[in-house]
């Protein structure tokens, strides 16, 4: 009800301020509408209340694994961490508030944060930021889990397409978990090489149908030239 309040009296001065700066009634009643959008599409995803970092740390861990809950589920790599491990990370994390045409990630950047799309569309953009999207993800989507573990840079641009919700948690809180909780840190490890030796074994079994591919083309191209074979 206070942010709200606070949001009402920012909005009368912002009113106010036209009206010395005389512009349009029809301009007025654009900004405001756009402010109101704004404050409906961004309602409920700000930070914590002063008040709740009083309560006993034991309580916020379990207020905010609650909230970031469906994260946890949805991350590869966090999945299965034990509960007290990710009560700790819950209490880092953060929900963040993107508007259309702003960046998660921009081509060469190094990825720091991984991100759960809670609402809205992100697109795959490439190097160019003027390029058609190539790709789109919707809520329910982790991004960066690998990368932002490794410190990678970004081939691509990730940029919003609408309003979008997103809670995330940056390498330095992922850092002092591991330091924490010795087993987390072997956890994440061990899943981290299990997946890129995945990545690895697709990424040659492709290259082999590849070569399979070019080398059946080649023998169609050689009998249909009458040349013998070699061999």
């Amino acid at each position: 009800m206070g942010d709200q309040f606070h949001f009402s009296s920012k909005l009368g001065v912002i009113g106010r301020m036209l009206d010395d700066w005389d512009v349009s009634r029809n301009t007025k009643e654009e900004v405001i509408e756009k402010y109101n959008k704004f404050w409906g599409k961004k309602y409920g995803n700000k930070v914590m209340p002063l008040s709740f970092h009083n309560l006993p740390k034991s309580f916020r861990g379990d207020s905010t694994i609650d909230i970031f809950w469906y994260c946890f589920k949805h991350s590869y790599l966090l999945r299965d961490l034990d509960f007290p491990a990710l009560k700790n990370l819950s209490l880092r994390m953060k929900h963040e508030f993107y508007m259309p045409g702003e960046y998660l990630y921009k081509c060469g950047q190094f990825k720091t944060k991984m991100y759960y799309i809670v609402t809205g569309v992100v697109e795959v953009v490439g190097g160019n930021e003027r390029s058609s999207p190539m790709i789109s993800f919707l809520d329910g989507t982790v991004l960066g889990e690998i990368s932002f573990l490794r410190a990678l840079k970004s081939i691509v641009n990730l940029r919003c397409a609408t309003y979008t919700n997103v809670q995330s948690v940056d390498m330095k809180s992922l850092s002092r978990l591991m330091i924490k909780h010795e087993d987390v840190n072997k956890e994440l490890n061990r899943k981290l090489n299990s997946r890129l030796q995945l990545a690895r074994e697709m990424q040659n079994s492709e290259l082999v149908k590849f070569k399979s591919r070019a080398q059946k083309r080649n023998l169609n191209l050689e009998l249909r030239r009458g040349r013998p074979l070699n061999g």
